[in-house]
């Protein structure tokens, strides 16, 4: 593997046949927040949106918990390229930058950032590039970054402040915080702005 400003540039991989297809994503640039406690079926949907992937272009992960060579059981395994960290500026062609623990590296209340991801939540869609998200705590990633997405994935969630959190922007949600506590692993509900709340994403196969 070579690395290039600083991601790893990985051989391309023959996705395998998919169990759990995530809901149809937009045909246009998109932002997409996924959120719920670890071990209940974030990093699975980002692995199968990157494995499904048909816009074309190159994938990248971002993501700071990742062994060298990233496992099948992680996002990055599947991306085209990966880093630990992004970069300080996103390599040509990448039209999709999947973010794991996303809330390291966003705008919080506390002010910390990362320079590129920030303006790619901001200004990445009219370059062509959509964002996907995850994190476990949607409480610490700030409002002006929560508000600009438009598909929210809400796996199960316990935590208050983070349950207010997503209610914030999603307000079609509030009624249903305990059906939010109770989802079971590989269970989610699914917010966009053009559809609402869609029906109860399928457990995987």
């Amino acid at each position: 593997m070579a690395a290039i400003f600083g991601v790893v540039q990985r051989k391309p991989i023959k996705p395998k046949r998919r169990t759990w297809p995530p809901p149809a994503l937009p045909a246009h640039p998109w932002l997409c927040l996924v959120v719920g406690r670890r071990g209940y079926g974030k990093s699975y949907y980002a692995r199968q949106v990157l494995r499904t992937w048909s816009e074309g272009g190159t994938t990248f992960a971002v993501d700071p918990v990742t062994p060298d060579p990233p496992p099948p059981d992680y996002p990055a395994h599947w991306a085209t390229l990966w880093a630990a960290r992004a970069p300080a500026e996103l390599p040509a062609g990448v039209s999709l930058v999947v973010v794991d623990e996303a809330d390291r590296f966003l705008p919080t209340a506390q002010g910390k950032r990362d320079g590129l991801l920030e303006d790619l939540v901001l200004r990445g869609r009219h370059r062509g590039t959509s964002l996907l998200l995850c994190t476990q705590r949607p409480a610490l990633v700030g409002y002006d970054v929560r508000s600009q997405a438009n598909r929210i994935v809400v796996f199960r969630l316990t935590a208050e402040e983070d349950l207010k959190a997503i209610v914030s922007v999603c307000p079609e949600l509030r009624g249903r915080e305990d059906e939010i506590r109770a989802l079971p692993v590989g269970r989610a509900l699914v917010w966009d702005d053009k559809h609402g709340v869609w029906p109860e994403l399928p457990a995987a196969e």
